[in-house]
């Protein structure tokens, strides 16, 4: 293979990243050029070529070739090579020797043989002189000493051209190594480095499944969680309103009756309080008065005017009943009836309708009023009559709230 041939397969294997096939094809360039600059191939008739043979070039081709080939192999093959090149030079240098030598004496033998008639031809007769007849085989110790000293000058050429080449190769193979040993710790290092990624790559993946496996569970549970809180949401919700209705109704129920009756001390069984019985009590009874001033208004223009006597009556019965607004409505009713002046209506307030009220009103209206007024604490509280009122029982059916109760308690210490 050419150099031309070595260059064009390296840089392939350059390109290809193939480094050590390459470094290797390298190596062979080197050899074929260092051999081919050897002075042993420049001698006459001795050394031709790399190869003594096709067969051992394409033996070095297919070891180049082979995947096994480590610089340390290499290194050893090509100082082998070396040595057989070494070798192979010097055989040809020695046989070349041989042929020249053989040549030599071959003419010394034609010369011996040829000089009488030469002499002869000359004119030259007679006994040769010692020198004459000597000549030949000066002329052939000569040659012989002439191609052994071209023999041993490149054969030291040789030599030392082959230590030289086996110099730089030790050189060069032990910058290869190094840079292989480099190479090779890079490599181990990103091998150990890309294991490590993958490692992580697969800690991570199964992170990642096992996260979202407890995600989709997690959303799972969640929405079934969501659905039965909905279901039992909407049921409670349910259960309210018919409850919210059911109570709505019988308190509307309650309210109408305490209505018609008059008497709002029912309510308390919905949470009201006495005085929410109370005001309840007095608006009804201040619009009822309302209503009967109007009626008797109705009813006197009908008849000629209500007298004085009639109007101070009414007056006086609402204030009686403690409906101290409705009887100061019903006067001012009257005034703008015009059955009475304001004058007349003041004196009925001030005169009857205020004294009567406070007279409805001087007895105690809480418990704890009466326990001091009287220093009886036998009566029921509040709480107590409302529960026995809620029962009818007690005794107090007779009562319309708690302050009739208590006024009736009172009336026995007066």
């Amino acid at each position: 293979m050419t150099l031309a041939e070595l260059q064009k397969q390296r840089d392939e294997k350059r390109a290809i990243g193939d480094v050590a096939y390459a470094d290797l094809l390298q190596q062979k360039m080197d050899a074929q050029t260092a051999a081919n600059a050897n002075p042993a191939y420049n001698v006459p008739g001795i050394g031709n070529g790399m190869y003594t043979s096709q067969v051992q070039k394409d033996a070095s081709d297919r070891q180049l070739s082979s995947p096994s080939y480590t610089y340390s192999g290499a290194q050893d093959e090509a100082n082998k090579r070396l040595e057989s090149m070494r070798q192979s030079q010097i055989g040809s240098v020695n046989n070349s020797y041989d042929d020249l030598a053989k040549q030599a004496y071959v003419t010394k033998m034609q010369s011996e043989g040829s000089l009488p008639a030469v002499l002869a031809a000359t004119g030259k007769t007679g006994g040769m002189a010692e020198t004459t007849a000597a000549s030949p085989t000066v002329a052939y110790q000569n040659a012989l000493a002439g191609y052994g000293k071209s023999k041993t000058e490149a054969i030291n050429k040789i030599n030392q051209a082959t230590d030289e080449q086996a110099l730089q190769i030790a050189v060069d193979f032990a910058d290869k190594i190094m840079n292989q040993q480099n190479v090779d710790r890079s490599y181990n290092y990103q091998a150990g480095r890309d294991a490590i990624g993958d490692q992580r790559y697969t800690d991570e993946t199964a992170y990642n499944r096992s996260w979202n496996e407890d995600d989709r569970n997690y959303t799972r549970a969640w929405n079934a969680d969501d659905r039965t809180y909905n279901r039992s949401w909407n049921e409670d919700e349910r259960n309210y309103s018919r409850n919210n209705y059911a109570d709505e109704t019988a308190y509307t129920r309650a309210a109408a009756e305490a209505q018609a009756s008059g008497d709002f001390s029912v309510m308390k069984a919905f949470g009201w309080t006495d005085e929410d019985v109370s005001r309840a009590n007095y608006n009804l009874q201040a619009a009822n008065a309302q209503k009967a001033a109007t009626a008797s208004s109705k009813t006197s223009k009908a008849t000629n005017s209500p007298s004085y006597s009639n109007i101070l009556k009414n007056a006086k019965a609402m204030a009686a009943e403690g409906n101290t607004e409705g009887a100061e409505a019903y006067l001012n009713n009257m005034v703008d009836s015009g059955f009475i002046t304001e004058d007349e209506a003041a004196t009925i307030y001030l005169v009857d309708v205020t004294p009567t009220s406070q007279s409805s009103k001087s007895g105690p209206t809480t418990y704890e009023d009466f326990v001091q007024a009287t220093q009886d604490s036998s009566i029921y509280t509040q709480a107590e009559f409302n529960r026995r009122k809620a029962a009818n029982s007690g005794g107090t059916a007779n009562y319309a709230n708690y302050q009739d109760y208590l006024n009736a308690m009172y009336k026995k210490y007066q």
